[in-house]
């Protein structure tokens, strides 16, 4: 009864319960070890956070055969044709890969193009018989098909969100790795997982003076190959995190991803490469036989034809925008002219693209002395770091809580983006004497233009602390991409409506 003899270990009482005596256990050979596990039928199942992987191909599946079959595949080829095609699709698209279902926007981005990749076949299928009039029916069972898998993937999804709001479907996770670097990307996993996945136990080497019992709500165990193994099964983890510190060799990580991969449980290993900050798309393995090699490509703001994309994006988006809000733009003019004395415009400089300033502006949202009155409220500013906030700010006009908290002020900016002094998509302008405190690392976010929105709009906006705020801005300059930009202005539109940390 191996298990439940480390069972009773791992629970036992104590002033130090939660930790184990493994070396205790050192003289058990692994593969008896593994037998034991096996032997004992412990059953462990798979984390409920990861239901909608394996559920989602199914759904989709069942319901374009459905829908072909009411839309008379059977008598029609093009339906069947089409139904085929958009299955095939989505399987070469990625759509049914769990990485692709982590982001809405991927995913659906994913199911449109799975979509015209089908309709393209049933055009091609459709000239090819030179039976025009059969596009009907499978444009018919294509359209339904394509709605009743977003239908579906959107349920599942908010399902999913429900489940997690509640307590349940959430993922245990083991972070395996030297006690600092363990913790750093414990917090980095739940971070990034958004409440889908908790971390409930870090393990790291014997060697580490001085460990906590904790930390957190995460227990904290001594040990290496074996302690990973036996935590993993005894706290149900669906996946180990493996951080880098030395505790597993190259050989233990492939024995981990072994026995916990072959177990009942269905473990997923994962190995953090230290890479942080380097976006996944940067990213890619390299063929070697002596040893794993991650090649990592050069970051998109030193790379002169996408930096030129993004300028045409910019261009493309922001002209049409400025002739459309025109007429609201000259509303929300009368109403700072109405409630206040004052310009209608707050023009202030601010730090660009390698450190050139330009004149940022915005709707005035502040009485006309507002910076004469910035040093006598410098003592009570809530933010940490270079940045001055208050979210009760007496210098606050009437109009200019509502235009802040509807993210309104900042639509003037938009002829900044024209003249090239910012970009749509970016880090916020930073002000000359936050840039002056600026230490080696938050240099950085001058590497690109600053933006009308960006990571820190969407993130949170004032209720990020400085160094959070940072994390995602540094973020944002090293992999930024034109899909990434389009999906963080979708984002900028729910953040405006939910009106979170805008003050």
């Amino acid at each position: 009864m191996f298990v439940e003899d480390v069972i009773g270990v791992v629970s036992g009482g104590g002033p130090r319960a939660g930790r184990v005596a493994w070396g205790t256990l050192g003289a058990v050979p692994r593969a008896p070890r593994a037998a034991a596990v096996a032997t004992e039928s412990f059953s462990v199942r798979a984390s409920a956070a990861r239901w909608r992987e394996w559920v989602t191909p199914v759904v989709d599946v069942v319901a374009v055969g459905v829908l072909a079959l009411a839309f008379g595949a059977v008598s029609s080829p093009e339906v069947a044709v089409a139904a085929v095609a958009f299955c095939l699709a989505l399987l070469l698209t990625g759509s049914f890969a769990p990485r692709a279902q982590r982001q809405a926007s991927g995913e659906l981005i994913r199911v449109g193009v799975a979509w015209l990749m089908a309709a393209s076949v049933l055009a091609v299928q459709a000239s090819l018989t030179e039976a025009p009039h059969g596009l009907d029916g499978g444009l018919a069972v294509l359209l339904a098909a394509g709605t009743a898998v977003v239908f579906s993937r959107t349920a599942t999804r908010l399902g999913r969100r429900l489940a997690v709001h509640r307590g349940h479907g959430v993922e245990k996770v083991v972070v395996v790795g030297d006690f600092e670097r363990a913790t750093r990307v414990a917090a980095s996993v739940e971070r990034a997982a958004n409440g889908t996945a908790h971390v409930v136990s870090l393990v790291c080497p014997a060697g580490n003076a001085s460990l906590p019992d904790s930390v957190g709500s995460a227990a904290v165990v001594s040990g290496g190959l074996d302690a990973t193994v036996l935590t993993t099964l005894y706290t149900r983890a669906g996946r180990v995190v493996v951080a880098d510190g030395g505790t597993l060799t190259g050989e233990d990580f492939s024995e981990l991803a072994w026995q916990l991969g072959h177990s009942a449980a269905g473990v997923r290993v994962d190995l953090a490469t230290g890479l942080d900050g380097v976006g996944r798309g940067r990213m890619r393995l390299v063929p070697n036989p002596c040893t794993a090699l991650v090649a990592v490509t050069t970051p998109a703001a030193a790379n002169p034809w996408r930096t030129g994309a993004k300028r045409l994006l910019d261009l493309a988006l922001a002209l049409p925008a400025l002739v459309l809000l025109a007429p609201a733009m000259l509303a929300l003019a009368g109403l700072v002219r109405l409630d206040s004395a004052g310009p209608v415009f707050f023009k202030q400089r601010r730090v660009g693209r390698n450190g050139a300033p330009f004149t940022m502006y915005k709707f005035r949202t502040m009485r006309p002395d507002a910076e004469a009155q910035l040093k006598q409220l410098a003592g009570q500013n809530e933010a940490a770091g270079p940045l001055f906030k208050l979210s009760h700010d007496p210098r606050i006009t009437r109009a200019g809580r509502l235009l802040r908290r509807t993210s309104l002020d900042e639509l003037p900016q938009l002829l900044n983006v024209v003249r090239g002094h910012m970009s749509l998509v970016g880090p916020r302008p930073a002000l000359p004497d936050e840039v002056a405190r600026y230490d080696e690392l938050a240099i950085k976010r001058l590497r690109v233009k600053p933006g009308l929105t960006g990571p820190w709009q969407v993130g949170g906006r004032s209720e990020l602390g400085w160094d959070e705020g940072l994390r995602l801005d540094l973020g944002y300059v090293e992999n930024w991409s034109i899909p990434g930009d389009v999906s963080l202005l979708v984002k900028t539109v729910k953040a405006v409506v939910s009106r979170r940390g805008a003050y």
